[in-house]
């Protein structure tokens, strides 16, 4: 159980550094501060785990359609969830949801945390 516990809150500290980078690159995009990162990487990381699952069994057939690219509308709109609980954190268009999609993919990627 220690290693899961440590796994997790190594993918929550990239997760959390993905999204401070996303504003540097991204214009458009506000992250108040590390506080604001950290809730936003919490709660991405809460609904991955609770939502994702429903949303992909929901999508399946659309998933296979597009030969898997449907996985980032999925994650763009749980990333709208965390920006619409979240007041602290600002996407100024739809399009940049996916542009700090792709960002925390290759955050994640760099480090080795994708999905298992």
């Amino acid at each position: 159980m220690e290693k899961d516990g440590k796994k997790t809150l190594f993918n929550l500290v990239v997760n959390m550094l993905a999204l401070m980078l996303a504003p540097y690159l991204v214009s458009g995009v506000y992250i108040g501060n590390i506080g604001s990162a950290f809730a936003a990487a919490l709660l991405l990381m809460i609904l991955n785990k609770l939502v994702r699952p429903i949303l992909e069994l929901i999508s399946l057939p659309l998933t296979c359609l597009t030969l898997g690219l449907f996985e980032l509308v999925i994650s763009a709109f749980i990333l709208k969830l965390v920006d619409l609980l979240l007041p602290t954190i600002y996407f100024a268009s739809t399009g940049k949801y996916f542009i700090v999609v792709i960002i925390i993919a290759v955050v994640n990627g760099l480090f080795g945390t994708g999905k298992e």
